[in-house]
């Protein structure tokens, strides 16, 4: 048996202390900037923690930045296969040695592993050996494993965090609390204000496609909605749901964008990232109290449903801006204003069905260009005699009459209670 010597049994014991320092860090609220100290520190040399593009995220042991550190490790990088080292490193799950550089030194590689993942790199130059084995090797090695218990420590924690913050957002948006002072606890602790004018922004992606890419999709644009709020507006909580990105923000905060402003820049933003992406923005009416908010966030979401009706897509619609829309949606039985649009437009919808012909496409032409036939006919493409036939079967067939304020007011509600909802409010089968 080879007895160790005294060198080895002095290297075991400084390892020993090394690990018992490094470990006694995990059990610790700290940063891993702490590990990486305490490695540079006994090493006597630059350690940092990097991504797999060979990003400096931390830096120690030099006084480099991380955008400087960032340089020198990539210019050690073009002398070796870099990406092979690293992926050996992420294979085996331990700390590799670099072949030696110009200078005699070595690169000691170590992944940090998080939740089964590699999150980053621990890495740190190691001179030319004199007798001190795989010191430096065993050391980051280790000190990549805390730097993962760390780290995986912070994502549960981050996490459970981020559980709680949306089930106070949902309580929130639901009103579901014992009184007024419960939801107002609620809002503070989310770091809302809710004693200043408050909106209730609602982003939702409506493009098409393959579920599964659309849903990949819609989750991205998603996280950067989220980024982008709470980055650039003030005072801003945001929470991610099935419907969509929920953005609650300070009509006109002091020092910030106004609500109107943060939705415009957040759109002009994801236009540039998803250029095939659709989004429908909906804001709503100006709230105070954290009391309101719920019904802030039902007319958020009934705008929304509007603007993509609407196909009012790229554009933040508010929802006091809807117009007769905003009474409209006020209807809580949807099928009430499918029977009153079918009431008045129901017959007009079959004959055009049945003949081809196009009476409603006539009509609504009639209320947004008034009864200049010339005006009709231009935007119809047809004679301006097709127009004056098409008006005269109009009437006879719903038995309108257009010159009469309540059939006039009639139409323009059944028309856009059709365009908020669809053709499909309209029955398709003869009477």
């Amino acid at each position: 048996m080879i007895e160790p010597t005294r060198e080895d049994l002095s290297v075991a014991r400084d390892l020993v202390t090394l690990y018992r320092r490094l470990s006694g860090t995990a059990a610790q609220s700290a940063d891993v900037s702490v590990v990486t100290d305490l490695l540079a520190a006994r090493l006597d040399a630059p350690v940092w923690i990097v991504n797999d593009k060979l990003t400096v995220i931390v830096a120690s042991g030099t006084d480099s930045t991380p955008a400087e550190a960032t340089e020198r490790v990539q210019a050690r990088a073009t002398a070796l296969r870099w990406d092979r080292i690293l992926q050996v490193a992420s294979d085996t799950g331990s700390a590799v040695r670099s072949p030696e550089l110009a200078d005699g030194a070595t690169v000691v590689v170590a992944p940090i592993t998080v939740d089964l993942d590699v999150a980053a790199y621990l890495m740190t130059v190691e001179q030319k050996r004199h007798g001190s084995g795989d010191f430096a090797l065993l050391a980051t090695e280790h000190a990549a494993t805390v730097c993962g218990v760390m780290l995986s420590r912070e994502r549960a924690l981050a996490a459970a965090a981020g559980r709680a913050r949306d089930d106070l957002v949902e309580a929130l948006l639901s009103g579901r609390a014992a009184d007024a002072d419960e939801l107002a606890r609620w809002a503070r602790h989310l770091g809302l204000d809710t004693s200043v004018p408050t909106r209730v922004m609602l982003v939702r992606a409506t493009s098409g496609g393959s579920r599964g890419a659309v849903r990949h999709r819609h989750d991205r644009v998603n996280e950067v909605v989220e980024h982008f709020c709470q980055s650039r507006g003030r005072g801003v909580v945001t929470a991610a749901r099935d419907d969509g990105v929920v953005v609650l923000l300070p009509d006109d905060p002091p020092g910030g964008p106004t609500a109107q402003a943060l939705g415009e820049e957040c759109l002009a933003y994801c236009r540039d990232l998803f250029p095939g992406t659709d989004l429908a923005v909906g804001m709503s009416g100006v709230r105070s109290g954290a009391a309101h908010l719920s019904r802030a966030y039902d007319e958020a979401r009934r705008t929304v449903d509007a603007a993509t009706r609407l196909r009012r897509h790229g554009t933040v619609v508010t929802f006091d801006g809807l117009g007769i829309h905003r009474l409209l949606l006020q209807v809580a039985d949807v099928d009430e204003l499918r029977r009153f649009a079918d009431d008045v437009l129901g017959p007009l919808r079959r004959y055009d069905q049945l003949h081809g012909s196009q009476l409603v496409e006539t009509l609504a032409a009639f209320f947004e260009d008034g009864p200049g036939l010339r005006r009709m006919a231009d935007r119809l493409h047809v004679h301006p005699n097709t127009v004056t036939y098409r008006l005269r079967r109009i009437t006879e067939i719903a038995d309108l009459d257009l010159d009469h304020h309540r059939d006039r007011l009639s139409t323009q509600v059944a028309l856009t209670i059709l365009e908020i909802l669809g053709s499909e409010v309209i029955g398709d089968s003869d009477d």
